[in-house]
């Protein structure tokens, strides 16, 4: 079954206009979307003793929405030298609150996760599935993709529409037995429309900074071989040292911005990609500090040094990150920290803990991963 004539001229042009920017790029121009891959793209993480991490993949386990499994490549600095670094996996289990169910279907509507699979892929991101919304356990993988892929996918979702997939706006009609989105769910041709949209916020995504998340550090455990973390996050929200842009967002992130159909769904593009930026960035924050506790040993003046930048710019704007959370969300957190010096302190106590965990707590073991060599 084919597209009408708008929906078929809408994906075709969003082709061309990737065609356009690879030629631009060959005569040595930059594009708003390479300049947004550049600042986007997850870093590669590099320890104080000369390691490097870098991100492989980041999935849900067992279809549990509110766990999800990282493991990257650790590159230890003895052998780097000799040109042929000793690589270990280097894994990570999170744990997402149940408590955040609302907020967690709020960030990823349907809408927004159809749309950002594929910007995000070709930001070198992240891609998100959802499948079902029963709240019995949503299986997701989430995975880093070449900006290079998207141009491949959306060709092969142009083919697969014309076979497997209609529009369709009637709540009451069913969905084929092929899809799991919902009563209502959409072709590549709506996916792209909301792409458009989500461009449109383009300059709102190149001013905002990367997230920071409001952990509970007690609850950090290290497996005995630093491959493992077990962390609670507390919620999602984000960061940056452009106080406006902050304000910005809150303004729209207000409870009512639950309704999608009340709300901007540009906006809402943003939101989800937002998430998944900060849920990668914590990941890498967390494992950063594992990989700094085994190199470093207890070398407290060392690890200090190697997060002190980070900490001056969160002690900047984690006032107005309490005062977003509280007009985004509704929600004060009164029984966590309220000045960024109960955060730093409360950072020391899960670091202690880590470094010297208490006899009666047991250390978790790794998952069973490959880590060849």
């Amino acid at each position: 079954m084919t597209y009408g004539r708008y929906e078929t001229n809408c994906i075709d042009a969003f082709l061309d206009r990737l065609e356009s920017d690879q030629r631009k790029t060959a005569q040595g121009e930059t594009t708003r979307f390479q300049r947004l891959a550049q600042a986007l793209r997850p870093p590669v993480l590099t320890t104080e003793a000369g390691g490097q991490f870098t991100l492989q993949n980041l999935a849900f386990l067992e279809g549990n929405w509110n766990t999800c499994y990282l493991n990257g490549r650790y590159t230890s600095p003895k052998r780097k030298e000799k040109g042929n670094g000793e690589r270990k996996e280097v894994s990570a289990v999170l744990r997402v609150p149940k408590i955040r169910k609302d907020w967690f279907y709020a960030y990823f509507d349907r809408f927004s996760r159809l749309a950002t699979e594929e910007l995000a892929g070709h930001l070198n991101i992240v891609r998100m599935y959802e499948y079902g919304r029963d709240g019995k356990g949503l299986p997701y993988q989430i995975f880093a993709r070449e900006p290079a892929d998207l141009f491949q996918v959306l060709a092969e979702r142009q083919k697969e529409a014309n076979r497997q997939y209609t529009i369709r706006t009637d709540p009451n009609v069913a969905p084929s037995p092929k899809t799991k989105w919902g009563p209502t769910y959409f072709g590549p041709a709506e996916i792209v429309r909301k792409m458009h949209d989500l461009l449109e916020s383009a300059e709102a995504l190149e001013s905002l900074g990367f997230l920071q998340v409001d952990w509970k550090p007690e609850n950090v455990l290290v497996g005995e071989d630093g491959g493992l973390i077990a962390t609670d996050l507390d919620f999602l929200l984000p960061l940056s040292a452009d106080v406006e842009t902050i304000e910005q967002i809150a303004k729209v992130n207000t409870p009512e911005y639950r309704a999608p159909e009340t709300q901007s769904m540009a906006w809402y593009d943003v939101r989800s990609s937002i998430y998944q930026l900060g849920l990668i960035f914590h990941s890498l924050m967390t494992l950063s500090m594992v990989i700094s506790r085994n190199q470093m040993s207890e070398d407290r003046e060392t690890v200090e040094k190697a997060f002190a930048p980070a900490e001056d710019w969160l002690a900047k704007i984690y006032p107005h990150w309490i005062e977003t959370v509280k007009k985004a969300t509704a929600y004060a957190p009164q029984d966590r920290y309220q000045t960024f010096q109960e955060f730093r302190e409360g950072i020391e106590a899960g670091y202690q803990s880590v470094m010297h965990p208490p006899s009666n707590v047991s250390l978790t073991s790794s998952p069973s991963v490959d880590r060849g060599q």
